[in-house]
């Protein structure tokens, strides 16, 4: 029991044996059972009334505790749904991406060969071309070293037929002056 169902207990009325006015007293006091009796069980209706609504709120917010534990878990859940679809797109995301990377570097890498092909090719063209020109000089060389050469002789042999016939030039006109 509650101190307070223990104080509506009813109230043990004061000895008045002995006074003066014990009648009186006893009248008096004998005109308060009625009031407080009707207090008293009113009091206990009230109290009553105020635990019935105290076990109505303890079971709602028993209730609403219990709602709110099942929503936390289904947001949990919820997240961890989205978390581990995050994660896939994102694996998926790294793998199309790898592919891509991949599928660009394996393209790069066969234009830098070919590229390196045709570098290659260009340099022995360049090796051919250029063995080809030195050739050529070395021919045209040799050719006008030796038109140089027939060309010395025919000067060589021009200058003497010339100092011949000056010669005999210089002959016949003391021959003449003579």
């Amino acid at each position: 029991r509650s101190t307070m169902e223990k104080q509506l207990d009813p109230i043990k009325l004061p000895s008045v044996r002995g006074l003066e006015a014990a009648g009186n007293l006893t009248a008096l006091l004998s005109s308060f059972d009625g009031h407080d009796d009707r207090m008293v069980e009113g009091t206990r209706a009230r109290l009553r009334k105020d635990k019935t609504k105290i076990e109505e709120m303890e079971k709602e917010t028993e209730r609403l505790t219990q709602a709110l534990a099942t929503q936390v878990e289904a947001r949990r859940n919820m997240n961890q749904k989205l978390q581990m679809l995050c994660e896939a797109r994102l694996k998926m995301g790294y793998a199309t991406f790898d592919a891509l990377l991949a599928d660009r570097t394996t393209r790069v890498e066969e234009r830098l060969d070919a590229l390196d092909d045709r570098i290659t090719a260009l340099s022995e063209l360049f090796d051919i071309e250029k063995a080809r020109i030195q050739a050529e000089i070395s021919e045209r060389q040799a050719e006008l070293m030796e038109m140089l050469s027939k060309f010395r002789e025919l000067f060589e042999t021009e200058c003497a037929e010339r100092a011949e016939r000056e010669a005999a030039i210089k002959r016949e006109m003391e021959d003449h002056d003579r």
